[in-house]
């Protein structure tokens, strides 16, 4: 990981990607998969980046972060609805037993403050949304 910073920090993008191809091919972790997913976002090629996203979660669909971001992106898409409909499936396991602490809860909220609505709105659907998956995990 500490060769695709250097590479990412002396622009030599290509050479990154290709260290993240190969990590990704002989040790799939969220680390990897993600900081793949953040290079394809900071290169702007969102298409990319939500492939990789969509991969992953399909790996590790307890790790929050790649909820997050996969909804960071789609809400800079301009996907408000599907960003919302991320943030919601996002909500696992450890962000129930860690609820407060979890990124994914604060972006939630943060997401229901930009769009106007009040803090008892974003709470009441947040608890819904953790009500569902509760019950989808019991």
């Amino acid at each position: 990981m500490a060769a695709v910073k250097l590479e990412s920090e002396n622009s030599e993008y290509e050479r990154a990607r290709r260290l993240l191809a190969k990590a990704r091919a002989s040790a799939p972790s969220p680390r990897v998969l993600m900081k793949s997913a953040k290079l394809e976002w900071a290169l702007n090629d969102l298409q990319k980046a939500s492939s990789l996203l969509d991969d992953a979660i399909k790996v590790f669909p307890d790790y929050a972060k790649l909820w997050l971001m996969k909804g960071q992106i789609e809400e800079q898409q301009g996907m408000i609805d599907k960003a919302l409909e991320t943030y919601n499936a996002g909500v696992s396991d450890d962000c129930i037993k860690n609820i407060w602490q979890s990124e994914i809860v604060i972006k939630y909220f943060n997401f229901f403050l930009v769009k106007k609505m009040s803090i008892v709105s974003a709470y009441v659907d947040f608890a819904s949304a953790v009500r569902r998956k509760t019950r989808l995990i019991n």
